[in-house]
């Protein structure tokens, strides 16, 4: 009996150092944060008009769902039903805030349970994909934010991913010709293709005959953006419709964000 009860005050110290240890650590770090944004917001916190416009740039529901054309679902429905007239701002604030909630929690929710640098990974690629197809006002290069764990999971799956990384960047397309950034992009892309191709495809035959399939569709589906990107370019747009192609490249870049969303989806779950 002392024994049991010198064991359980043992269990019982240990338990309350650590929970000790891990209140002092989450203080730290909670003060830590709230200084850095006391700090960021300063120079607006001198009146509640500054404040708020603030807030109306971080939270921009006077724009629309959307404002130029962008690969997410809500400007690819928006061909077949008018959202901004049909739905208000704030009506349809709500319902991208749902919809990314209820996509994003299950596959976050299995990261809790299944932790692991794999799973984060994934997570992290299928939860930005989640925010970039169904958010409330996304901009064209908030892609990029998809991209950045596409890059780390190229260990794991490098011809998926090396043809993710050209959808997003087929999806700026004209936001960079706006910006006049289309000559340097498409140099850094032939020469990322061709290093990455000389460390990524390095394997057996066996493989290779397995990816097969996948790097015809890949092909296919490359001709179909570069023809696109190319028409784009050259082509002028009828007079009625001159956001023809910016549209078509939106629609086109949403389908493929969306298969990669349920592929990350099925990846995770098996």
């Amino acid at each position: 009996n002392k024994s049991q009860s010198n064991v359980s005050k043992l269990v019982l110290f240990v338990l309350f150092f650590s929970v000790k240890t891990a209140v002092k650590e989450l203080t730290i770090i909670a003060t830590i944060v709230l200084l850095t944004f006391v700090i960021l917001w300063y120079p607006w916190l001198s009146s509640i008009d500054s404040t708020l416009r603030v807030f109306h740039r971080l939270f921009p529901l006077g724009r629309g769902v959307f404002e130029d054309k962008v690969g997410n679902v809500w400007c690819t429905l928006n061909i077949f039903y008018k959202l901004r007239k049909s739905i208000s701002n704030h009506k349809m604030a709500f319902i991208c805030f749902g919809t990314t909630l209820l996509t994003a929690v299950p596959i976050n929710v299995h990261l809790f349970f299944q932790r692991s640098k794999y799973t984060f990974l994934l997570t992290l690629f299928n939860t930005a994909c989640v925010f970039f197809l169904f958010s409330f006002q996304v901009h064209e290069k908030s892609v990029l934010l998809v991209a950045l764990p596409s890059f780390c999971l190229i260990y794991w799956w490098p011809t998926e991913m090396l043809f993710f990384l050209k959808v997003s960047v087929f999806s700026m397309i004209p936001l960079l010709r706006k910006d006049n950034l289309l000559v340097p992009t498409a140099a850094l892309m032939i020469i990322f293709r061709f290093v990455f191709k000389s460390w990524a495809f390095k394997t057996d035959d066996i493989t290779i005959s397995k990816s097969y399939l996948k790097m015809k569709i890949g092909q296919v589906s490359e001709i179909l953006m570069i023809a696109t990107s190319l028409a784009f370019l050259l082509i002028e747009p009828p007079s009625r419709f001159p956001d023809t192609w910016p549209l078509i490249i939106s629609v086109i870049s949403c389908g493929y964000i969306l298969i990669f969303l349920i592929w990350g989806y099925t990846r995770q779950f098996m």
